[in-house]
C-alpha cells in the first residue's frame, strides 16, 4: 500500500472532488498505521495543506483533509521535527490561523465548519507538540494576526489563544506571559469589531479558569 500512495497523490485530479475525498478518508483510516503513511508523510501533508486552505473546495472535503492534519499531531508530530525540524508543525500553525480565520458566517453556525475544524486541530498540536518548540510558533501567529487590519484574523487569534491557555496545552508558558498577554485582551476587549470583542470575552473566561492565579490578580486591569 506504501508504495501506492505517491503514485496516488501525483495522479489525483484536484477537480474531482468526491476521488480526492476517499483517498483522504482512506488515509485517515491507515494513520495508525506508520509503515503506510510515515515514508511519504510530507507529500501528503503538503496536499492536505493545500485542499484545507482552498475555499474553493466544498466544506466536507475540506472537513475530512483537516481531520487528517489533527490526526498525525499526536502520532507524527515527534518524528516530523526529527526530521524536519520545526518547517511543517510552523506550516500547519500558519495555515491553520489563516483558515480560523475565515468569516463564520459563511458557515451553518449549527455544523461543524473548516473554521471551527482548524482551531480544534491547532489546539492538538498544542497539546502534542512539546511546549518549548511549539509555543514560539504560536507566538509568533499570535502577534501577527492579533493586530492584523482583518478583523475575523484578529478574532481567530484571540480565540485560539484561549485554547492554548489550557493544561493540557501551553499553560505554564501562557501564565509567564501573563502581563503581555493580558495587555492583549484588554486591547481585543476594546476592539472596534463585535466578532473581537465577542472572542476576547470567551478568552477571558478561559483565562479564568485556568491561568490561574495569576491572570485573576489582574482583574482591576481586566474590569
Amino acid at each position: 500500500y506504501s508504495n501506492l500512495i505517491p503514485l496516488v497523490l501525483n495522479a489525483l485530479d484536484l477537480e474531482n472532488e468526491d476521488l480526492i475525498h476517499k483517498v483522504f478518508e482512506t488515509f485517515n483510516e491507515f494513520v495508525e498505521i506508520k509503515k503506510v503513511l510515515g515514508p511519504h508523510l510530507p507529500m501528503i501533508i503538503e496536499k492536505a495543506l493545500l485542499i484545507s486552505s482552498n475555499k474553493d473546495f466544498g466544506v466536507n472535503l475540506r472537513e475530512v483533509t483537516l481531520l487528517f492534519l489533527e490526526l498525525i499531531s499526536e502520532k507524527y508530530a515527534r518524528v516530523l521535527i526529527k526530521k524536519h525540524g520545526l518547517n511543517f508543525i510552523d506550516k500547519i500553525v500558519e495555515e491553520g490561523f489563516k483558515i480560523a480565520s475565515e468569516n463564520p458566517e459563511l458557515y451553518d453556525e449549527n455544523e461543524a465548519s473548516p473554521p471551527s475544524m482548524a482551531v480544534q486541530m491547532l489546539y492538538s498540536y498544542s497539546c502534542t507538540v512539546p511546549n518549548e518548540k511549539v509555543y514560539p510558533i504560536f507566538q509568533k501567529y499570535l502577534q501577527k494576526f492579533g493586530v492584523s487590519k482583518d478583523q475575523h484574523e484578529r478574532a481567530a487569534a484571540t480565540t485560539i489563544l484561549g485554547y492554548i491557555a489550557d493544561p493540557d496545552s501551553c499553560l505554564d508558558l501562557v501564565r509567564d506571559d501573563v502581563d503581555q498577554l493580558t495587555n492583549f485582551l484588554v486591547d481585543r476587549m476594546q476592539d472596534d469589531s463585535y466578532v473581537v470583542r465577542e472572542a476576547a470575552g470567551e478568552t477571558v473566561g478561559r483565562f479564568s479558569e485556568h491561568v490561574i492565579p495569576d491572570f485573576l490578580d489582574k482583574h482591576k486591569q481586566v474590569m
